[in-house]
């Protein structure tokens, strides 16, 4: 069994051409558990490749799972709030701010409009305390958010989503 391994291994390594093993590659197979040098070398050899391969794949993965609240539950949030607008029919909304005093609060500013469309909204808002920000959604005909741009005086952030057949995110 371990030389039918290592045969169908040495196939492997073969096909893929590293030249510097070749002297490793072509010894004698049944003298391949006794020559403890040659074997160290191939250890080694597959050790970097495997250990290569596998963070390669760890970094292909992890880059596609990294912003759940942002891209997936503000998402909803938004595509959910816009539906109700949009059945609604309602195109302004004003957002005032109180105290515990029951005063309104100084320096508060919050405003969203919807174009006639429904195909876009735009929601400014600032205080004595955040500077001001304005992110602008856009819908596409079935009502899910296709892009965002949230932008103060100091960033900007754009992002763009695409939905399967059944209305959820890729």
């Amino acid at each position: 069994m371990d030389i039918a391994l290592y045969k169908f291994w040495l196939k492997i390594i073969k096909k893929i051409r590293i030249p510097y093993y070749w002297h490793i590659l072509q010894s004698n197979t049944e003298g391949l558990f006794f020559d403890i040098k040659s074997n160290l070398k191939m250890l080694h050899f597959c050790s970097k490749f495997f250990i290569s391969i596998t963070v390669l794949f760890a970094l292909c993965v992890n880059a596609n799972a990294q912003y759940f609240y942002k891209d997936i539950w503000t998402n909803q949030q938004l595509t959910k709030e816009f539906s109700i607008l949009k059945n609604e029919n309602i195109k302004y909304v004003s957002v005032k701010s109180f105290e515990d005093d029951g005063e309104p609060s100084e320096g508060f500013f919050c405003e969203k409009k919807i174009d006639k469309a429904f195909s876009k909204s735009e929601m400014i808002s600032r205080s004595y305390i955040t500077n001001q920000s304005l992110l602008v959604s856009y819908f596409n005909e079935k009502g899910w958010i296709t892009k965002t741009v949230d932008s103060t005086q100091t960033s900007l952030a754009t992002s763009e989503y695409a939905y399967d057949i059944k209305g959820e995110l890729f």
